[in-house]
């Protein structure tokens, strides 16, 4: 049984590479897609073997284009990385659970300052920045009178 895993919107299209390795895209063509990118393939094994064990076995196969998603910076980013653990983990049968994604991680944004830093700061909001806006806009007064 084959389950699609990835599949790309239904407005993209597929190109081809000429000879000299260069790519030409065509606005004017027709989109193509939905394209399936990521394939889950699953069968049931013998008879023989299904008599020996309590549950059937399953031969499983997860095909997905290439493993760049799995080796660039975007991992965990933009779910690669879950598609990768979640596509392990069921080859593994571990677990016949859905497919999910994980809680994203809490990351502590806060700016740690000393007391001199927050006083140099509140001065710099409060009084420099307005001042500079002062002066530019007397100076551009000036220049257009």
């Amino acid at each position: 049984m084959a389950t699609p895993l990835l599949q790309t919107n239904p407005q993209s299209q597929a190109e081809a590479i000429s000879a000299a390795g260069e790519l030409q895209f065509d606005p004017e063509a027709p989109a193509e897609g939905p394209f399936t990118l990521g394939v889950a393939l699953s069968r049931s094994l013998t008879e023989e073997a299904a008599a020996e064990a309590e549950e059937p076995p399953e031969a499983r196969l997860v095909v997905i284009g290439n493993a760049s998603f799995a080796t660039d910076g975007l991992f965990e980013q933009q779910l690669n990385g879950d598609v990768l653990l979640n596509a392990v983990n069921w080859l593994g049968q571990q677990s016949d659970a859905t497919l999910s994604i994980r809680p994203k991680e809490v990351t502590d944004r806060r700016i740690a300052m000393t007391a001199q830093q927050q006083v140099g700061l509140g001065v710099f909001a409060i009084l420099v920045l307005p001042m500079v806006g002062g002066v530019l806009a007397v100076v551009m007064w000036l220049r257009r009178r």
